[in-house]
């Protein structure tokens, strides 16, 4: 090989290490200058780790008799399911193992892991144990099982309209799963170490620890909370009602002990409910109002006694109806009860009476007590959706504004509206503010404790007494004598009410039914309301609301094991 041969292989050399080294020098600058960042993240993904942890939501709870606290809404471990691709041996594989046991299709999956990419979203969230251990066994390479913590209610539709539910991006929607959102939410923590081949943690650099939420203690009686319920879904069948209602709650605190409303759901369950009917979400106790018709007449009643106007065993005459601007006011079943007296007129629910007696408090007396009883005002209650019914300005009342009102027409009102209302009745006189929630608890103890709190004195002692010997007359004597409870004295007024039309005036053909009242008379430990909406088996409340509030009534007492209190 002569010299200018070897010249120019050695030149082909030369040139060809030189691009080689300008290549490796652009590559090197590129992975460390331009793509530093991917580059290193991509190196740390190959090793490190590093998992966000989820602060588990705290529970909703009551308080057994044993001072055990027992979870409506508590979690459960479940599982989701994660795919690194980039560590996936092979795609088809994987996707045909995990394709019947997570329940997608097996063509879903291949389409998503068939790649080089280092995350993915988790394919399903949700899974049981059952499922964990049959993908475990499958020793797929790429294929990881985290632990997620899922929303449950034990119970299932027990007292669901209270509790509300927690959506699949664990929101709190409705009831205390919303209005408590925020205080049952935990703070998320991570943990950052290294891993090996396998994608097993082998050494934690840094933790910062998870925190669990808050817990929510309410003051609802388990055992009553489902006799109730379960009670008011017979009554809503055998008396064919379109829905009904239940409340329950200790006079002397303003405590809820039961809260209940046909129908209802299943809040593990709550997105198969029909898109047509989900106001079943919507707790009616606390956001329907209603015109309440005759059991506003003892408060009425009350207000009047209080007053001085009357007293239980005053007596005037009424006939069968009564005109006031040109209208017609009639008893219920349009005839005279002649002379009564005011115990007499709630005994027989006169109409006619009623508007006599508001006639003696006059516009600005009456609308002033009512005002004291919470009419037209939403009750402090710790819930979301707390609707304050309706009642007019006095600067709009005339004579048939008050008239009707004695009677429960042109004013509305919620159950829970009613209850505190026959509670203060029920406690000397004195309205307590209603209050679900007890206690609010942390991992290391009470956050707050809510304590009874008096909303103001409605009508003296004295009154409360009067009003509750009438009332105890009603049931033994009047329209409510299928409420009562043997061994027990028992107070309480029935009320059927009309349907106001939207179009005006009132449907003939619709009614609801409901019944007020507390419980023992000597020492009232219970007031309950019970509504029925529009029942057509029957025409009158003390055929419906009347022998719900008794069926309740005598199995409360006795479950809890309440001295009787009636002579025998």
């Amino acid at each position: 090989m002569d010299f200018a041969e070897w010249q120019r292989r050695l030149t082909v050399i030369i040139t060809l290490a030189g691009l080689m080294l300008l290549t490796f020098t652009g590559r090197l600058y590129q992975k460390t200058v331009i793509e530093y960042k991917d580059t290193v993240q991509a190196a740390e993904n190959q090793y490190m780790y590093r998992k966000e942890v989820d602060g588990q939501r705290g529970s909703i709870v009551v308080k057994l008799d044993d001072h055990t606290y027992y979870p409506l809404a508590t979690n459960e471990e479940r599982y989701e399911v994660i795919v690194v691709p980039n560590q996936v041996l092979d795609p088809k594989t994987t996707a045909k193992g995990l394709a019947p046991v997570i329940e997608l299709s097996e063509n879903d999956i291949y389409n998503k892991i068939n790649n080089k990419k280092f995350y993915i979203p988790p394919l399903r969230h949700r899974l049981s144990r059952q499922q964990y251990d049959k993908i475990t066994a499958l020793h797929l390479r790429g294929v990881l099982l985290y632990p997620e913590s899922v929303r449950i209610y034990p119970e299932k539709s027990l007292a669901s309209q209270l509790l509300g539910f927690v959506n699949n991006d664990g929101e709190g929607n409705y009831g205390l799963e919303g209005t408590f959102d925020q205080v049952l939410r935990g703070e998320n923590g991570y943990q950052v170490g290294e891993k090996d081949n396998q994608n097993r943690l082998i050494n934690v650099n840094d933790e910062v620890k998870a925190k669990t939420g808050a817990t929510i203690v309410l003051t609802i009686d388990r055992d009553i909370q489902r006799y109730v319920e379960t009670t008011l879904a017979d009554a809503v069948k055998n008396y064919q009602a379109d829905s009904g209602s239940v409340v329950i709650m200790d006079p002397k605190t303003g405590a809820i002990i039961a809260m209940a409303s046909v129908p209802t759901y299943d809040p593990n369950d709550y997105n198969t409910v029909a898109k047509d009917n989900q106001n079943v979400y919507i707790n009616p106790v606390i956001s329907n109002s209603w015109e309440p018709g005759s059991i506003m007449k003892p408060l009425v009643m009350a207000m009047a006694i209080d007053k001085g106007l009357v007293e239980p065993d005053t007596k005037e005459t009424f006939g069968a109806s009564i005109r006031v601007l040109n209208h017609d006011i009639y008893t219920a079943e349009k005839k005279a009860f002649g002379t009564e007296t005011m115990t007499q007129v709630l005994e027989n629910s006169d109409n006619v009476a009623m508007v006599w007696l508001a006639n003696k408090l006059g516009n600005d007396s009456q609308y002033e007590e009512m005002k004291k009883f919470g009419f037209g005002d939403s009750p402090k209650l710790n819930l979301k959706n707390v609707a304050g019914g309706f009642m007019p300005d006095v600067k709009k009342w005339n004579d048939l504004t008050r008239a009707t009102l004695s009677f429960g027409q042109g004013i509305a009102a919620t159950p829970l509206q009613m209850v505190t209302a026959y509670s203060a009745l029920a406690n000397k006189g004195v309205m307590m503010q209603p209050y679900i929630v007890s206690d609010v608890l942390d991992e290391q103890g009470t956050i707050s404790t809510i304590k009874p709190t008096e909303v103001g004195h409605v009508v003296s002692e004295d009154t409360s007494n009067k009003i509750s010997l009438m009332l105890e007359s009603v049931v033994e004597n009047g329209l409510g004598k299928r409420a009562k409870v043997p061994g027990y004295r028992i107070g309480g007024k029935t009320g059927t009410a009309q349907v106001a039309d939207p179009n005006g005036g009132y449907y003939e053909d619709r009614h609801i039914g409901s019944f007020a009242g507390y419980f023992p008379i000597s020492n009232p430990q219970y007031a309950m309301v019970v509504k029925l909406d529009n029942p057509k088996s029957v025409q009158f409340a003390e055929s419906s609301a009347g022998p719900t509030f008794g069926q309740i009534a005598a199995w409360v007492l006795y479950h809890q094991q309440v001295l009787p209190d009636k002579p025998q």
